[in-house]
């Protein structure tokens, strides 16, 4: 019978997949980086969630044009970095969104908030691995990706069950690990809210940080998840009316904006 060696070589050493570290080695990693100061981190995955006609888009798109162009948002630092938008629902009132958002901030639009409208389905993956191309070569990686919304995004997916869901999940992660930022969706809550997201377990599970947007007497935002971090945080905010031009007629053209309370 031969004798075989298994003792690893060194040149399979240098390429092994697995590394261990001392807990000296896990102190001297980089702290977490903060996009939003407490709210979002730089990289992850994220959902801002909430009911039909809640403000989710509005609320999205505030914070979004902020951490694409301004120093802070409702109070909390901001860095920031390049946003992009996959607009999949709506996208004839976005352009009135954000008009409505230059108007009631006095802001110019940013430069490096772009939009894409084309086609997007999450559950392929070239279609994940082509947006990724696109954005890093535009020179947008390292940033945001926003999808609005993840059911657009999904279509004809059983948002109950575990492996079409666990699917959807990994295609995020795939898109957050090509473009190197945070990845945030839109989503609905059930049909009770007290549900929170729309949908499998392993959805929540699997995220990094989720904002719900509740209504009732008055809008508001609250962080229900912050991986290593506190959650709990929110506000209260409304939806106010701007005029941001008028119709062939001379009647007036209006949206909202979000003003915190």
């Amino acid at each position: 019978m031969t004798n075989t060696d298994f003792r690893t070589s060194p040149s399979e050493v240098n390429q092994q997949q697995f590394h261990l570290l001392t807990i000296d080695d896990l102190y001297a990693l980089p702290p977490e980086e903060w996009l939003v100061k407490d709210v979002l981190p730089c990289k992850g995955i994220g959902s801002i969630y909430g009911a039909s006609g809640s403000g989710k888009t509005f609320f999205m798109l505030d914070l979004l044009l902020a951490i694409a162009s301004k120093p802070e948002w409702c109070g909390f630092k901001l860095k920031n970095v390049p946003v992009t938008y996959v607009c999949l629902e709506s996208l004839g009132g976005i352009s009135k969104r954000i008009q409505a958002w230059e108007i009631a901030t006095g802001s110019t639009r940013p430069l490096n908030f772009k939009i894409i409208a084309d086609n997007f389905n999450l559950t392929r993956e070239s279609d994940v691995r082509e947006l990724a191309n696109v954005i890093n070569g535009s020179g947008m990686g390292n940033g945001v990706i926003a999808v609005d919304t993840l059911n657009a995004a999904s279509p004809k997916t059983d948002e109950n069950a575990s492996k079409e869901m666990g699917l959807v999940i990994e295609h995020l992660k795939l898109l957050q690990r090509l473009t190197n930022g945070l990845v945030l969706f839109i989503h609905h809550t059930g049909k009770d809210a007290a549900k929170e997201l729309r949908g499998h377990s392993s959805l929540k599970a699997s995220i990094d940080v989720a904002i719900v947007i509740n209504t009732g007497t008055k809008r508001s935002w609250h962080i229900t998840k912050l991986r290593d971090g506190e959650g709990g945080i929110g506000f209260g905010f409304k939806l106010v009316q701007q005029t941001v031009g008028t119709d062939q007629e001379g009647k007036p053209i209006t949206s909202c904006a979000v003003e915190m309370d």
